[in-house]
């Protein structure tokens, strides 16, 4: 038997976009449509072995019960996200994306194992004996960030003071999406955002957005600057990824500042791992202000001296280090 479906979304039309599609994807699965936080809320409660695809807006309107049943369920509930205001129906990549998102969500229904997660490239002998480098001042910011992390992000960039250190986001989205998503960041905290891709100069204070779709990390100009480099894509399902960024950083030796913030799945937990391991400061948002609490967790996991924080009131630790003149 097949394992039912919950759809949780406010629009009429969303909801029957979202049946017709998980109709061709699931042909037979018991689906359940359901209009607001409340029905949600009780329809996990009855889930089962089930999964659930849930419109973002609706869980960060929700009560704490909502959110509850969301982070127990960790990667079975596909959060949705409607993108920046102002770029329409969001049905369309909605239907391109979740083939991809219910596959990892069946292949991640039990909690993953080290050995489980999609990587560039593991821990080496070496690199966890490598000195630590807590002593150098941080070269830049690197933030790996999905689903509920926009919103994270803002906050962030609205709270914590402006300084030198340029940041480079992993924010997985499709390759038609960032653009709007650094304008929107733009237009919202009036910090330099700006979306970039290989061959981009790393400047000091500006906030990248990596192009969605494709993998980057960054690398050294014969004049010691930083640019970004196209590098062949894994296989996940999660682009940009941040674990290809984090790890190019640690193949520089390069000291930096690494935030994870709210998605679904473990991107960038082994990245930041090698970065810790080096003595490189790990932030990771705390699982109870995320959306979707998978990636903090898988994080947690492997750097287990991370600092959790709330993006809406960054610890002491983060506003110094990010203020840092370099």
């Amino acid at each position: 038997m097949k394992r039912p479906i919950i759809i949780a979304a406010r629009g009429a039309f969303e909801r029957a976009s979202l049946r017709a599609i998980l109709n061709d994807l699931e042909p037979g699965t018991p689906l359940k449509e359901c209009r607001d936080a409340d029905e949600t809320r009780d329809a996990l409660a009855r889930l089962g072995q089930g999964f659930a695809v849930i419109e973002e807006t609706l869980v960060e309107d929700s009560e704490p019960a909502l959110r509850d049943w969301v982070q127990r369920l960790g990667s079975r509930c596909i959060i949705l996200e409607r993108g920046p205001a102002g770029t329409g129906t969001p049905i369309g990549r909605w239907a391109r994306l979740l083939p991809d998102w219910l596959a990892t969500a069946k292949t991640a229904f039990c909690p993953p194992t080290r050995d489980m997660r999609i990587a560039p490239a593991d821990l080496s002998c070496e690199e966890r004996t490598q000195p630590a480098m807590s002593s150098r001042n941080p070269a830049c910011v690197l933030v790996a960030s999905s689903t509920g992390g926009p919103s994270a992000l803002a906050s962030l960039l609205t709270t914590l003071p402006g300084g030198d250190l340029p940041w480079v986001v992993a924010q997985h989205m499709p390759e038609h999406g960032t653009g709007a998503f650094a304008q929107h960041l733009r237009d919202t905290t009036g910090r330099a955002v700006s979306e970039a891709a290989a061959g981009r100069t790393v400047q000091p204070g500006e906030i990248l957005i990596l192009a969605g779709g494709q993998d980057f990390g960054l690398a050294r100009r014969d004049d010691g600057s930083l640019m970004l480099r196209h590098v062949r894509s894994v296989e996940s399902p999660f682009h940009p990824n941040a674990d290809c960024l984090l790890q190019s950083v640690a193949a520089l030796n390069l000291p930096c500042i690494v935030l994870v913030l709210s998605g679904m799945g473990s991107d960038g937990a082994l990245g930041a791992a090698r970065l810790a391991t080096a003595g490189n400061p790990v932030f990771v948002q705390d699982p109870m202000s995320c959306v979707v609490p998978g990636m903090p967790q898988a994080a947690m996991e492997l750097v287990p001296d991370a600092v959790t924080f709330d993006p809406a009131r960054p610890p002491a630790a983060l506003i110094n280090l990010v203020a840092a003149r370099q």
